[in-house]
């Protein structure tokens, strides 16, 4: 049975968290903040924190695009994504060095892994969804194009991939 019981945790004072993300392993949960304040990347972090019972407690943060959608832990659970403005970035969650991945003039809306972390798909404010590589942010050169944006993106697995637009549109691409 559940209880109905929550624990509230004040992840962000005076930031408006827009993403979330929960490790695969269930133990971390990443929050993602829009500060319309921040100057810089180390103004709007992306914070860590690790389960303590019931409880969050704070295990870091890193810095990440400003203004950002899309957050999103390798299925491995060895990167977190983290959409931005102009580029996005595959965070290595083993401290070695972050790759950031050029959007020229767009940024993300949506964004997810595949099931066998090889693959990050970008949905675009400008509207198609493109592909890159997890291991080196390299471009796949495919693109998916809709009639609306899309504005939230899920891998079912390796060879389909899942959207919604705005106008409510769901659809399911053979990769």
């Amino acid at each position: 049975g559940h209880s109905g019981k929550a624990t509230l945790t004040d992840v962000a004072p005076g930031d408006v968290v827009s993403q979330l993300a929960v490790s695969p392993d269930g133990q971390t949960v990443a929050t993602g903040s829009i500060n319309t304040d921040a100057g810089t990347k180390a103004d709007a972090p992306v914070r860590f924190w690790r389960f303590d019972g019931s409880t969050l407690v704070a295990a870091g943060q890193t810095d990440h695009p400003t203004f950002g959608y899309g957050l999103a832990f390798s299925p491995d659970g060895r990167h977190l994504v983290v959409g931005g403005v102009n580029e996005f970035s595959i965070e290595p969650l083993d401290g070695g060095p972050s790759l950031t991945v050029p959007l020229k003039d767009d940024m993300t809306r949506s964004l997810t892994v595949s099931p066998d972390s090889k693959t990050v798909a970008v949905g675009l404010w400008s509207g198609p969804v493109r592909f890159f590589r997890l291991d080196t942010g390299e471009a796949t050169l495919d693109e998916l194009r809709q009639a609306e944006r899309a504005t939230a993106i899920a891998f079912r697995d390796n060879n389909i991939l899942v959207t919604v637009s705005a106008d409510g549109g769901f659809k399911l691409w053979d990769l």
